[in-house]
């Protein structure tokens, strides 16, 4: 007897690997553009090239720390906004107000924007790999629990495209622990990591006016950043503890 010829792949199964192959390379490029387009929320500023607008944003800053050490000397309680566009502002013009940014947090990145929408904090950069530029962003999640501030990390994006928790891959997922006055002069204590929530203690103490402080709530709007305040007494000539 002879053996019987193998049959060869029919027209529908032909068809059919076909349209799989050409979904196939659909999604890869589909996944290319999410990784590398610039999404339309990142918008970062440039640093203004007129003087006076330099200046002016030099003044905003001066003018927000004066007006938190107004707020604390009235004694009463308050809400301190922190407003995106201002925050924005400060960091294209960041080589102007601290030269020596980059002595303190390495430049791996360029072009820092916050975007403060729907209940988080977006932090955005652009990152040089293999010759092209990524939007990489980190979404983080601010509460007030406990009589703390609380910080989770919230997700990774690459453009459009979201990513897997990277923080142990990056190394960003260390436990920090800083008592008061360690971070900065009146810093409040901070402790804990991104994955579980960086907690930040209410009290603190504002050097300028020489004031304690509780933060009694924190809140996330479309743009701004608010937190309710409620003075303490002053406290200028004695050592923090």
């Amino acid at each position: 007897m002879n053996a019987e010829k193998p049959k060869k792949p029919t027209r529908r199964w032909l068809r059919a690997a076909l349209v799989i192959l050409g979904g196939g390379v659909l999604c890869l490029l589909l996944l290319t553009w999410a990784v590398l387009r610039t999404p339309g929320w990142y918008a970062p500023e440039s640093p203004p090239e007129d003087r006076t607008a330099r200046q002016s944003i030099r003044n905003r800053l001066v003018e927000a720390e004066q007006a938190f050490t107004h707020e604390l000397l009235r004694g009463k309680p308050f809400k301190y906004h922190i407003y995106e566009d201002y925050v924005n502002e400060w960091l294209a013009m960041r080589y102007d107000l601290y030269p020596r940014v980059d002595d303190v947090v390495k430049p791996v990145v360029s072009e820092p924007f916050i975007s403060i929408r729907e209940g988080r904090l977006r932090l955005a950069a652009t990152y040089k790999y293999s010759g092209r530029e990524l939007v990489v962003s980190a979404d983080f999640e601010p509460k007030f629990e406990g009589g703390e501030i609380v910080l989770t990390f919230a997700g990774f994006r690459c453009g459009s495209m979201p990513l897997p928790n990277l923080l142990e891959t990056f190394g960003l997922d260390r436990d920090v622990q800083l008592e008061r006055n360690e971070a900065w002069p009146g810093s409040p204590t901070i402790a804990g990591n991104l994955s579980n929530g960086i907690r930040v203690g209410a009290r603190g103490w504002w050097q300028n006016g020489g004031v304690d402080y509780d933060v009694t709530n924190v809140e996330v709007g479309d743009g701004v950043l608010t937190f309710h305040v409620t003075p303490l007494e002053r406290q200028a000539n004695r050592s923090r503890h």
